[in-house]
């Protein structure tokens, strides 16, 4: 059954209602840190608003100029060599936002775009509530609704990210899509979805792994080879389709499509060297010279070469778990102790975060804790959101989620150099986390009957 406009309208605006008090809580008390100590600084803004001059905090980050150019003005992405060039969708939609609220609001452009690019990450969170609501076909109810928003709203890639210019939330709608084509696979049009696989790639390039999974499942069809074959050679056509027609357009008007991400940053495009020297080799040993350049990336956080790279993840790893390997430990205990989820559902997830997590291993740059988080935080956070819609809520699921609450509300950004900052909230949620593991409802029960007697 397809909902009323008016119902997601509601959702987004109670996404919204809380993105706000979390803003307020974290940038404008002194509450928990927030410092993000890399790229980010939370500056004070002197904008217009509504004809009057407004004073608040707000984080700025050292890409945002390069952001709000293409926010402003979509077309500068193609115009010049922008680093977020190869993400024009993104782009775009934050501009469409934002022409559309100038409609309405009366505020100055600084204002107006940070506004956008929430209503934007709100909007992506959104979409993967309800992709996946549809995959566990669960309505939840509305004190689960509330527990559900402000729960993954806490997730420290939504936390942090829902207020930055940056694609990041995007991390968490690849996990969400993955889930839901893992559950709903039987009723996908497969040529309709490579080709919206094809458009959400000029979003956020990690929605690639969709195709993968969406091709594993073809290849898993009882049918021929060839029939195979044919199949994904046609949904690989409409997958690349978009892409394609997109650099033709930049080469149409005038322009060479521009890749900041694999040139400066080498993402992925490190293990290209790995088919190049032994190209050049042959090459210069037939015609004396090589033919294919080889660039190496090796300043700042790029661990480029076998096995450097899986040495650089894995110690980025072990940081997260510091970062919030207790509630996850104390999650999982708690899922085994009461088998709250099915062994299928778990299987899927596990699947799913295998899956990402090996492909960031091989991204070749690792800036403090992030691309681990892509994996581990939005697996952990998806879980999280199974246990509340596929489970009755009690006084021990109750107290579970409100320690998670409170962990993650406390929860600093991952670039700290400490990586946890310890404060009341922490170690509150903690203590409730444990609590929850020991049958809280009796322990209640049984020290309200000994204070009665």
């Amino acid at each position: 059954m397809i909902k009323a406009p008016r119902v997601y309208f509601l959702n987004l605006f109670l996404i919204l209602f809380a993105t706000f008090a979390i803003y307020t809580l974290v940038f404008n008390t002194n509450l928990i840190e927030d410092d993000h100590f890399i790229c980010t600084e939370v500056e004070q803004f002197e904008n217009r608003i509504f004809n009057n001059d407004i004073t608040y905090s707000f984080p700025k980050s050292c890409d945002q100029e390069n952001y709000y150019q293409g926010f402003i003005n979509p077309r500068s992405i193609i115009e010049t060599n922008h680093p977020y060039q190869t993400r024009p969708l993104y782009i775009s939609l934050v501009f469409v936002i934002s022409k559309i609220l100038d409609i309405f609001l009366n505020i100055d452009e600084v204002p107006l775009t940070q506004i956008s690019a929430i209503i934007n990450h709100a909007l992506i969170l959104l979409t993967s509530i309800v992709l996946i609501k549809k995959a566990l076909g669960i309505e939840e109810s509305n004190i689960k609704k509330e527990i559900l928003l402000i729960l993954l709203l806490l997730n420290p890639i939504m936390k942090w990210g829902i207020f930055l210019p940056s694609n990041q939330t995007n991390s968490f709608l690849v996990i969400s899509l993955l889930f839901y084509i893992s559950r709903k696979v039987q009723s996908i049009n497969f040529l309709l979805t490579s080709s919206i696989f094809g458009l959400l790639i000029l979003i956020y390039r990690p929605f690639a792994l969709c195709f993968v999974v969406l091709t594993f499942y073809i290849i898993k069809e009882k049918q021929s080879l060839l029939s195979k074959l044919q199949k994904v050679i046609k949904n690989l056509v409409l997958f690349l389709t978009p892409w394609y027609l997109y650099q033709s357009l930049i080469r149409f008007l005038g322009y060479t499509p521009y890749d900041d991400l694999a040139n400066t940053w080498g993402q992925f495009r490190w293990l290209a060297n790995y088919f190049i020297r032994p190209v050049n080799f042959l090459s210069d040993k037939i015609i004396g010279q090589p033919v294919l350049d080889k660039k190496n990336y090796s300043d700042g956080w790029h661990c480029a070469e076998l096995p450097d790279n899986f040495i650089c993840y894995f110690v980025d790893n072990f940081y997260s778990l510091i970062y919030m390997g207790i509630p996850i430990i104390v999650t999982t205990i708690f899922i085994k102790k009461f088998s709250l989820i099915e062994s299928d559902i778990l299987n899927k997830v596990i699947a799913i975060f295998l899956l990402v997590y090996s492909f960031f291993s091989l991204i070749g740059w690792y800036p403090p804790l992030r691309f681990t988080l892509y994996s581990l935080s939005n697996t952990y956070f998806l879980i999280i959101a199974i246990l509340i819609l596929k489970n009755d809520l009690n006084i021990g699921s109750l107290f579970h989620f409100t320690g998670i609450g409170f962990y993650f509300f406390g929860l600093n950004h991952w670039n700290a150099p400490s990586i946890v900052i310890v404060n009341f909230f922490i170690i509150l949620g903690l203590i409730i986390i444990f609590f929850s593991l020991y049958s809280p409802e009796k322990l209640i029960k049984k020290f309200v009957f000994q204070r009665i007697d």
